[in-house]
């Protein structure tokens, strides 16, 4: 991949560049002007919008005139916004001319008419003087007023008087301003004398010896003014007067180039005239810049695109390939009608640029790029509407409501049409179309078509395409952001967990890590999405992912949350599921005692046989184990829970799960064993008192919120040990001993609610009574 190369937004220095084919109109222009044999001034106009490639135009009749002949007028530039800031635009005018001139002698008295204009400008600018003197005898007083401010330190530091201090300040002020007064009238008298010398009297006579000295030039003065459409008004209103009083000079061409919209409201603006009607008595001739054919523009759009693409990874341009499809629907439905000119082109390319780069890591990216390159038009070209995209993600990403929510459905319907309000005409109808395209749930509430429901394998594929309409996916594209960081799970995690499938340590190391940095559910939620994939998983992949998650099941706490929530511990079985269903040879019994010997964990396979234990037991459809192959399982999953030491099955966090399964399918010699040395043991007694702690939510009517209260599952307990039994131990601990200080909360809850289960049992089981 190479660097990122920004493309220059700048206009074309040469025909090699010509990507336009505007050659042809330049050198027409070009005759035009070379043809001209008038003596008098000619004004012409090279009109087109802000991007059309006015200043390309110029750069390209420059080139054209490099090879100087004969006739060929001498060039000279000026632009007027390079001097935006100075009061005196006729001086700098006319002294530009003078220095081009005086620098080039193309003709041999061309110095004596760069003399002449330089005295020109100078006397034409004459009346300006006298403000620059006032703001210098302004700072002189400030200069002195500030002074006298601190004249105390002053005369404490030098041990002056008071009278002499003042004195000095006096004199130093008349001094300044005596050598101000002079150097004007000096520098005043030097103008004059250098008009003198020259045997005339005024600026009219002065341009009267500038015209004669024009005439006798062979060659044509071509005056080039670029940019004035960027002017202000008051300085656009100053430019077409220098131009309209000495638009008299003879063998003088000016070639003016403007936006007309622009520069006529400013005129009419600022000096209360109909703009082009004032334009009209200073311009003779008018070109326009030629309409550029769509199909140069998109041919000129897809030289662009690829200089992006060629500086991102390979991984980008095989999206277009793999989803030509995709592509080709977003790019007629309205993405290549948004660019109508080369600068709309530069801007959004450059734009895409630095954005995709912020959006991958190696061949990774973390948005459906089809989709970032649409999505990144309508951040160009509509910000606003990129914005209310932005924050509304609902409304573009969620499913049409069912058609008997008609309320719900009316109100969506408007939202989203009226949104389009925002965008101003041009705009409209593009990004219209192209927001049909990403959001394709949201086509029933703009086209007024028939309601079409989007069935589970096709979102499943939205969010697995990284496409911005998955509502999982929706929020990558406007963070910007393709770093791993504490709280996101990037795609390029993902995906790098997908190339470890071959090898069962490196995909359990990775899930280690998802562990470790609280990814797991969020990691599991989308490694489901996959498990349809047969290209992804084969027979050994499968063997290899479900060892690992074995293995991790038994780090991994359940993360019950709330009312509805799923524990993790569901979502591995269902990935459990789906991968053994994937593939149609598998064996799935010998599959799953393969995983369960070549694994050293115990909870996920557990689970699984407990859900096919239940499943066979009511008789239900899509059991993955005969009744002869679930006995054999229970036995495996028993020998290995007897032979586990104690301490390190109650560091389980799915202990309770374990157990309740121990009591019902192994034998009860063992059980009894395990919970005497529990018993005998204060520490491990309380380790396995606290896995019987649930939390209890309840809301109240009127909150928002849900409130949650510990509870100890007594009745669950009195499956292993007599509450009595229990009681009795817990007593024993002295509040002196280790155990208890370690513990103390612990021990104090357990107490308490002891204390409550007993005194009301049935209440106490009850999810609506909290204290």
């Amino acid at each position: 991949m190479t660097n990122t190369d920004f493309i220059s937004d700048r206009p074309i220095k040469n025909s090699s560049e010509d990507e336009l084919n505007r050659l042809p109109f330049t050198k027409k222009l070009k005759e035009s002007l070379s043809n001209w044999e008038d003596e008098d001034s000619m004004i012409i106009s090279l009109k087109g919008k802000w991007g059309e490639g006015k200043s390309s135009i110029i750069n390209l009749l420059i080139e054209l005139y490099k090879n100087k002949k004969v006739n060929d007028p001498t060039i000279i530039e000026f632009n007027p916004w390079s001097y935006s800031k100075s009061n005196t635009l006729s001086f700098q005018f006319f002294n530009h001319i003078a220095t081009e001139l005086e620098i080039n002698r193309i003709e041999k008295k061309d110095d004596k008419l760069a003399k002449k204009l330089k005295l020109y400008s100078q006397l034409i600018s004459f009346k300006n003087k006298p403000t620059e003197s006032n703001k210098i005898t302004s700072n002189i007083f400030i200069l002195l007023i500030a002074t006298s401010l601190l004249s105390g330190k002053f005369i404490g530091w030098l041990n002056w008087s008071t009278e002499f201090y003042e004195n000095l300040l006096f004199v130093i002020g008349l001094a300044l301003l005596v050598l101000q007064f002079f150097s004007n009238i000096l520098s005043k008298l030097s103008i004059i004398f250098q008009i003198r010398s020259l045997n005339t009297q005024s600026a009219e006579e002065l341009k009267r010896l500038i015209t004669e000295q024009l005439k006798k030039r062979k060659r044509k003065l071509l005056i080039i003014i670029d940019d004035i459409d960027r002017l202000t008004q008051k300085e656009i209103s100053e430019i077409f007067k220098l131009i309209r009083v000495n638009a008299d000079f003879p063998n003088t061409i000016y070639l003016l180039a403007y936006d007309e919209k622009i520069i006529e409201a400013n005129l009419e603006e600022q000096i209360g005239v109909d703009g082009k009607d004032y334009l009209k008595k200073i311009v003779q001739v008018d070109f326009n810049i030629p309409y550029t054919r769509t199909d140069r523009i998109q041919q000129f759009l897809f030289k662009e695109l690829n200089k992006v693409f060629d500086n991102l990874p390979k991984s980008a341009s095989s999206k277009f390939e793999e989803n030509e499809s995709h592509w080709n629907n977003i790019y007629h439905s309205g993405f290549k009608n948004l660019f109508q000119n080369i600068r709309d082109i530069k801007r959004y390319t450059n734009s895409l640029l630095f954005n995709l780069h912020l959006l991958h890591k190696e061949e990774i990216f973390e948005v459906n790029v089809i989709d970032f390159v649409a999505l990144e038009s309508i951040r160009v070209f509509t910000p606003n509407y990129y914005e209310f995209i932005k924050s509304r993600k609902n409304l573009f990403t969620d499913a049409p409501l069912k058609q008997d929510n008609k309320k719900a459905n009316e109100i969506r319907k408007i939202e989203l049409n009226s949104s389009f309000e925002m965008l101003d005409k041009i705009h409209q109808p593009h990004i219209k179309e192209l927001i049909k395209r990403l959001f394709p749930q949201i086509n029933y509430y703009i086209e007024n078509s028939g309601r079409t429901t989007y069935a589970n394998g096709v979102q499943v594929n939205w969010n697995k395409n990284l496409r911005i309409c998955s509502g999982a996916r929706f929020d990558s594209y406007f963070t910007l952001n393709g770093e791993e960081n504490d709280n996101e799970l990037t795609e390029y995690e993902i995906q790098k967990f997908i190339g470890t499938l071959e090898d069962v340590h490196s995909i359990e190391k990775e899930l280690n890590t998802f562990v470790e940095n609280d990814k797991i559910r969020r990691f599991l939620s989308i490694l489901e999405i996959y498990t349809n994939d047969s290209d992804i998983f084969n027979a050994q992949t499968i063997t290899n992912i479900l060892i690992a998650l074995n293995n991790v099941s038994d780090i991994i706490n359940p993360d019950r949350k709330g009312f509805f929530s799923v524990g993790i511990d569901m979502i591995i079985i269902r990935i459990f599921y789906q991968l053994l269903r994937l593939n149609s040879e598998t064996k799935v019994y010998s599959t799953i005692e393969r995983v369960f010997d070549e694994s050293k964990g115990l909870f996920a396979i557990l689970q699984l046989t407990s859900y096919q234990a239940q499943y066979l037991e009511e008789g239900k459809e899509g059991s993955l184990f005969t009744d002869e192959e679930l006995s054999m399982m229970k036995g495996k999953i028993i020998n290995r829970l007897e032979s586990i030491e104690s301490s390190k099955i109650l560091e389980n966090p799915n202990f309770s799960h374990i157990i309740h399964r121990w009591k019902d399918w192994g034998s009860k010699i063992k059980l009894e064993e395990f919970l005497h040395e529990l018993m005998s043991n204060p520490q491990k007694l309380i380790k396995f008192l606290t896995h019987f702690i649930s939390t209890i939510h309840s809301t109240t009517f009127g909150d928002y919120g849900h409130k949650t209260h510990k509870r100890i599952s007594f009745d669950s307990l009195s499956r292993f040990i007599q509450i009595s039994e229990i009681k009795k131990h817990v007593n024993q601990i002295n509040n002196t001993d280790e155990v208890y200080i370690q513990n103390e909360k612990f021990i104090k809850l357990f107490k308490s609610e002891l204390k409550r289960y007993q005194d009301d049992p049935e209440g106490y089981n009850s999810p609506y009574k909290t204290s």
